[in-house]
């Protein structure tokens, strides 16, 4: 009778099915050669196919290896970001919520943790490689958008990456540079923007908003934005000076300052007498909103004297409670 194993795909991401083959032929070879006591062969093998002789190999076996390989791939990526329960935890934010309530505001600190503090040094790499800003002539600015879903339950937020990638729009009303016109931006890799620091920071921000409450559900933009400076060539918002954004709640954190003057974060009323002025300096320091409520603008980032190079990177997120609308 032949008795036939069940295939079983394995559960080791790509570095370590490649870590653990290897690690076998090493310890053949310290016992004098291979299965068959035969030490001809020196390549490492992967998966029982000789790394140097792949070629000589028949076709299926090294189709079985790429399709080993890629189930170890898929499962890596997707346990990084959605294999993760979606469900996290959320400390009561009494504070925040009030500020919000009162003046439409809040500069509370983020509570970082190890993984906030991770996504926020990947962050600040990745701002390196985000593409220029194609919609923006007034000075050099760099920008990503992903898109992310949340639901409030009960003792915190469920909160996953979406797919979707839909252009990124604002009413004229609110923008009147750009506004009314489609924006596409290259997304952030999946596992940075899908990161559990970066939803930790999500699910922070949206369990104390004053709309949240079990059962609400939201879209979050989250741009990932860097402005750089050079002699001569400061870079402003668009639109610059006082203006609103035509989103519901806006959060948006410092991820790196270099070599830079201005960025001064100011906030004012409707009636734009100013309630607030600041500038962040400390990566992961943070400020919310209520565009509805308040009227705010970021002074023109430069170079320090000096210098010839500045930027500051931040990371927004646009909380849009799911039926809500901007005034139009």
């Amino acid at each position: 009778m032949i008795i036939r194993r069940a295939f079983r795909p394995t559960t080791r991401t790509p570095e370590r099915f490649v870590e653990d083959s290897s690690s076998a032929w090493h310890r053949r070879k310290a016992h004098g050669g291979d299965r068959n006591g035969s030490s001809a062969d020196h390549s490492p093998r992967i998966g029982g196919i000789s790394a140097r002789g792949c070629v000589g190999y028949n076709l299926r076996a090294r189709m079985d290896l790429v399709v080993l390989v890629s189930h170890a791939i898929r499962k890596h990526v997707s346990g990084a970001i959605m294999g993760q329960d979606s469900f996290l935890p959320v400390a009561t934010n009494a504070s925040s919520r009030s500020d919000l309530v009162e003046r439409g505001f809040s500069r509370q600190p983020l509570r970082v943790d190890l993984d906030i503090a991770r996504s926020l040094e990947q962050l600040s790499h990745a701002a390196w490689s985000v593409p220029k800003d194609k919609y923006y002539d007034g000075g050099d600015r760099y920008r990503s958008l992903n898109r992310v879903r949340a639901e409030i339950v009960e003792g915190g937020v469920n909160v996953w990456l979406s797919a979707e990638s839909a252009p990124y729009v604002q009413l004229k009303k609110y923008n009147t540079t750009i506004g009314g016109q489609p924006r596409e931006y290259a997304p952030l890799p999946p596992a940075i923007a899908g990161s559990i620091g970066v939803r930790k920071m999500i699910a922070h921000h949206l369990y104390y908003l004053p709309l949240s409450t079990v059962g609400t559900k939201y879209l979050v933009n989250v741009h990932l934005i860097r402005f750089t400076a050079a002699p001569g060539r400061p870079c402003d918002t668009s639109p610059p000076g006082l203006h609103k954004d035509g989103e519901k709640y806006i959060a948006t954190h410092l991820v790196g300052r270099c070599g830079a003057q201005g960025g001064e974060v100011v906030i004012t009323d409707n009636d734009k007498l100013e309630m607030d002025r600041f500038t962040m300096r400390e990566s992961g320091e943070c400020y919310v909103f209520d565009d509805d409520r308040v009227w705010h603008m970021l002074t023109p980032v430069a170079v320090l004297e000096g210098n010839q190079y500045a930027y500051r990177d931040t990371l927004a997120f646009d909380m849009l409670p799911e039926g809500w609308e901007p005034v139009k």
